[in-house]
């Protein structure tokens, strides 16, 4: 796509090297694909609430079917309005592809995360680090689902920068990159999980929620270490927020 390029300069404006792996890279595929999203975050009292989200990736070309489908839930922690940690479980289904046509793969993971808020000048600055305890289950056969589970971890870390067009404007700019890294003793060639740099549009649809929807470019390194896989996403997420406080 055209607008790659462009997108390339956001890490330097996020503080990433957007050349990290160019060098290396010695086998690329690529892939063109949706990404949809609901991601809800609910205030229940001064200091807890929950977290709930779930996603749906296509398969390649966008219209081959799904890739896989996620459900991720957990327990927050509002420290103050602009620190919050939350914990919790998530379960992914990848959807059979060339190398297993005949069963899904299911993926359980244990997340814990720490948002940090901040509005310099008119923007506001999300800064989010979450790690991961993942556990995928092997593949026996191309119709059977393996006793044993692959374990590995990994941290992740994103900067979203929303802009407004206006104090009165429903409108807004969307600019983030988030950097994912694999490491423990199971890590042997990937270190560099991948990198996705996103830049979209936000419309609120209501006082609570937000639409987003744009463009996300993604680079993955597998666990082999030499192969590598470019995506160009249509991404359109739904952020909605809900505050129960008053009810206390």
């Amino acid at each position: 796509m055209k607008i790659r390029p462009l997108l390339f300069l956001l890490p330097l404006l996020l503080g990433m090297e957007p050349g990290l792996h160019a060098q290396t890279l010695k086998s690329i595929d690529h892939a063109d694909q949706v990404w949809v999203g609901y991601l809800n975050q609910t205030q229940l009292s001064t200091h807890w609430g929950f977290w709930y989200d779930m996603h749906l990736r296509s398969q390649d070309h966008w219209s081959q079917g799904f890739l896989f489908g996620m459900g991720r839930v957990g327990a927050t922690y509002y420290a103050s309005p602009n620190f919050k940690v939350t914990a919790g479980y998530a379960f992914l289904n990848f959807f059979p592809d060339e190398g297993h046509l005949f069963i899904s793969q299911p993926e359980h993971r244990i997340w814990q995360q720490v948002q940090i808020l901040s509005r310099p000048w008119k923007l506001r600055v999300l800064q989010q680090i979450r790690l991961e305890q993942r556990f995928k289950q092997k593949i026996l056969d191309d119709s059977h689902l393996s006793d044993q589970f692959a374990y590995t971890n990994r941290a992740r870390y994103n900067v979203i920068l929303t802009y407004p067009f206006s104090s009165k404007s429903k409108w807004s700019a969307v600019v983030s990159n988030e950097i994912l890294i694999n490491f423990g003793k199971n890590v042997v060639n990937n270190a560099f999980d991948q990198d996705r740099v996103f830049l979209g549009l936000g419309y609120k649809v209501a006082p609570n929620a937000n639409l987003q929807a744009g463009y996300l470019y993604t680079i993955q390194q597998s666990s082999k270490g030499y192969q590598y896989k470019q995506s160009d996403v249509v991404r359109v997420f739904l952020f909605h927020n809900l505050d129960f406080r008053k009810s206390d």
